[in-house]
């Protein structure tokens, strides 16, 4: 192996013993020459940083298994690289710097400079599913600190903007197209009345364990929430009450048929799918509950 290219700084010395970099009581971080790298992550630097001094590098006591990061090297401009046992790196920190072109797939760096041309890339994660290996990236720009998502090949998937970019955004969804949705949740849209040509916000979870995965929300105030499967969850009216005749594409007709009948004066401001039992929850806080056969339940 040649290190050459990689400027060791003699602050520490090569020969010098471990000590710790970072007081972590349960996993801490030790200090280790160069030489202790893995050969894929001294060859990464060789490659793509070979301009910079390598200031310090450590790696963990031992592996953390809710953290790929295992080994960490911080350079003279100010990046700082993980990686994991493998040696594969696995988050870049460019400290609002550039992160060399070959790096990312030129897939991913494309749609960023188009689209967000007066942002750079402060933060690169790759993400892991599983025990699939690898399977995608999330970057945060700056300085707006929006997070973009890519899969493997660096494809955009979504985004997810801060707080005070949107008083709809939350903080464990991220935006996503229309045409990202399940097949079976844009039907139910279109049943509803609302296509992607009206624009509506939709949103995706980043916690794959939420019920409520998927969520669409129109310029009306009409909030529709789907499961990761795409079956819609929950609809609701959060400005204007709706009449049962909005739900007729999406509900038996014994229940929109059975509410016309006893509760024509209801005005409804959400539905609910819950296992088998649906609820509409009126403006006069009735909660009316069917089966999902479309058996009425009672009211409550």
């Amino acid at each position: 192996m040649k290190y050459l290219p990689i400027k060791l700084l003699a602050v520490l010395g090569l020969g010098l013993t471990l000590s710790c970099v970072e007081d972590d009581d349960l996993n801490p971080e030790i200090v280790i020459p160069t030489t202790e790298l893995p050969e894929n992550s001294v060859a990464f630097l060789t490659t793509y940083f070979s301009a910079e001094t390598v200031t310090t590098a450590s790696k963990k006591t031992s592996p953390d298994p809710d953290d790929d990061g295992y080994y960490e090297v911080r350079l003279s401009n100010g990046v700082e690289i993980e990686y994991n046992q493998e040696g594969d790196w696995v988050e870049i920190d460019s400290n609002n710097g550039q992160i060399p072109d070959g790096v990312l797939p030129v897939s991913m760096t494309d749609y960023i400079s188009q689209n967000h041309p007066n942002q750079v890339i402060d933060n690169v994660d790759r993400e892991r599913f599983g025990n699939t290996g690898y399977t995608g990236y999330e970057v945060e720009l700056e300085p707006s600190e929006i997070e973009l998502y890519f899969d493997a090949e660096g494809m955009y998937i979504g985004q997810h903007k801060p707080d005070y970019y949107d008083v709809d955004s939350h903080d464990d969804k991220m935006s996503i197209t229309y045409g990202q949705l399940p097949a079976s949740s844009q039907q139910i849209l279109a049943d509803l009345g609302i296509t992607e040509s009206a624009n509506p916000k939709v949103y995706q979870s980043t916690d794959n364990d939420l019920e409520d995965y998927y969520e669409v929300k129109t310029a009306e105030g009409i909030s529709i929430e789907f499961n990761k499967e795409g079956s819609w969850t929950s609809i609701e009216a959060e400005t204007t009450p709706l009449t049962i005749s909005y739900f007729e594409g999406v509900l038996p007709e014994s229940i929109t048929s059975h509410f016309s009948t006893n509760y024509p004066n209801e005005k409804i401001e959400e539905v609910e799918i819950t296992g088998t039992i649906i609820t509409i929850e009126t403006t006069t806080d009735k909660d009316i509950k069917y089966r999902t056969d479309g058996t009425f339940i009672g009211v409550s």
